[in-house]
């Protein structure tokens, strides 16, 4: 199978370090973030006053984001006409995993990650939906609560690769 990598947008077959043709497809929709791009900033006024019947899921997106970035995620957010738009996608080793945050009580629509987990060629085998509603699977998708953002890390990298020469064909 075949994964992506989020620093050179590559194809990356499992065994191999990186393969030589770029895929622009993905490349061109993923944007880094930073943890607070995403809330407004005429909101912000309005919270300060105390009025909370602004939106949450601004707030939420970026109560996330700073979770996600203070456990070591870099944040890339992906935007296309044909897909839409999805709140995160991070990196853990080879693997790209999107990530939607859903503050309202509609967390179990979520258009977007649905397409995007359906083109085969990015492989993308998982995806996180963090909203009110409890754990659960549903296919490649885990829901969590809110919450459980504070759980999500990056794997840690191996201390040493491990790695088998086949000199056989040396004669």
């Amino acid at each position: 199978m075949w994964g992506l990598s989020l620093s050179r947008a590559c194809p990356v077959r499992p065994g191999h370090e990186r393969t030589s043709v770029p895929d622009r497809r993905w490349a061109k929709h993923v944007t880094p973030l930073r943890p607070t791009s995403s809330l407004r900033r005429e909101r912000t006024p309005d919270l300060l006053k105390g009025n909370l019947h602004v939106n949450l899921g601004s707030i939420m997106e970026n109560v996330v984001a700073q979770e996600l970035d203070a456990h070591g995620f870099k944040l890339h957010y992906f935007n296309a006409k044909r897909y839409g738009e999805v709140d995160f996608v991070v990196q853990d080793r080879r693997d790209v995993i999107p990530i939607e945050v859903k503050s309202g009580n509609d967390w179990a629509s979520h258009p977007a990650l649905d397409k995007l987990l359906k083109v085969s060629e990015w492989d993308l085998g998982h995806a996180y939906v963090l909203c009110k509603g409890n754990v659960r699977q549903s296919g490649a998708i885990t829901y969590l609560p809110l919450y459980m953002s504070m759980f999500l890390e990056p794997r840690p990298h191996p201390e040493t690769l491990p790695y088998e020469v086949d000199l056989s064909a040396l004669g």
